[in-house]
């Protein structure tokens, strides 16, 4: 008779790439998008990803203006155990442009001084309580702003 043998728990651990579409609205008149890594513990890769779409529609769904693009990059962790420096998502990507180029065109780092300077308006949220910043430039008020209409 064969003896039995207990399967052991397989799961590994998956960091998945979602990109989400803010729309404009009262409280933020620019379109921006975020790009958010989540770890995902799971049994095989579709599941991992399968996870993460539940997951981001679930966020999408808690944000005014809030738009879940459907783009999932899942990336399978190879270390165990995550902890300090644990590599959690790599990509790469194919380009001919220079380190400086790649980097302005994906990364700019040109954060606006104040928003109204291009005839934008600002979108706050709360920086400490008793004062508002913009989510889009550097300007920080005095009041609860992110709380007027």
């Amino acid at each position: 008779m064969k003896k039995k043998t207990r399967r052991k728990n397989t799961e590994s651990w998956f960091a998945v790439k979602s990109v989400f579409q803010h729309l404009a609205t009262k409280f933020g008149p620019r379109q921006t998008y975020e790009e958010r890594i989540i770890l995902v513990k799971a049994n095989s890769f579709e599941n991992a990803r399968n996870k993460a779409a539940r997951e981001a529609k679930r966020y999408a769904k808690v944000l005014d203006g809030c738009k879940f693009t459907g783009f999932l990059d899942t990336f399978h962790l190879f270390d165990r155990k995550v902890e300090d420096l644990s590599e959690i998502y790599s990509t790469r990507l194919p380009s001919n442009l220079s380190p400086e180029k790649y980097l302005d065109r994906y990364y700019p780092e040109d954060i606006l001084n104040d928003c109204r300077e291009h005839g934008l308006g600002h979108r706050w949220y709360n920086k400490d309580g008793k004062n508002s910043a913009c989510y889009h430039c550097k300007v920080v008020e005095k009041g609860q702003l992110w709380k007027q209409k």
